[in-house]
């Protein structure tokens, strides 16, 4: 039964051979490599507020960006609470970007930046976060917000 099996392979395989060895036409061949979108982001870890230093100046940033023709790579914000709160406590605040400043607003999308497909150096915003008055603190203890960076293609 091996000598069937190694017989019947080894004639598959010279028709083959037998096959590309003896074509008469032109066979066009297509050589390609396909390149992954790639690029990094930096958004800040924390922002942490206190008495003696109520802004905060952070950076978000696009760099090393390799995408697609006619593309760019958005990044947005938004707020889950849109103030730093602790139970019924809380403290507004508010970020300034591009001479702008915007007052949070609890599950409100905010444009950051946005990097093209021809800017492989990337971009980087600065963005100062501000908090607000403590006319609402009620309770002493942490008062805290999520905010979500968002990163689309």
């Amino acid at each position: 039964m091996k000598k069937i099996l190694a017989v019947g392979v080894a004639a598959l395989y010279a028709l083959g051979v037998a096959n590309s060895s003896f074509a008469t036409e032109d066979t066009p061949v297509v050589a390609q490599y396909n390149v992954e979108a790639a690029y990094s982001v930096t958004i800040p870890s924390q922002i942490t507020f206190s008495k003696a230093n109520t802004s905060v100046d952070v950076e978000v940033g696009i760099t090393d960006v390799l995408i697609a023709e006619n593309e760019a790579i958005k990044v947005s914000m938004s707020s889950a609470n849109g103030n730093l709160i602790n139970g019924t406590s809380y403290i507004p605040y508010s970020f300034t970007l591009n001479s702008t400043e915007v007052t949070i607003a609890a599950n409100t999308d905010y444009h950051i930046l946005s990097a093209p497909s021809q800017n492989p150096e990337g971009i980087t915003k600065n963005i100062t976060f501000t908090a607000g008055s403590l006319d609402h603190v009620t309770i002493s203890g942490l008062h805290a917000d999520t905010l979500t960076f968002r990163v689309a293609l």
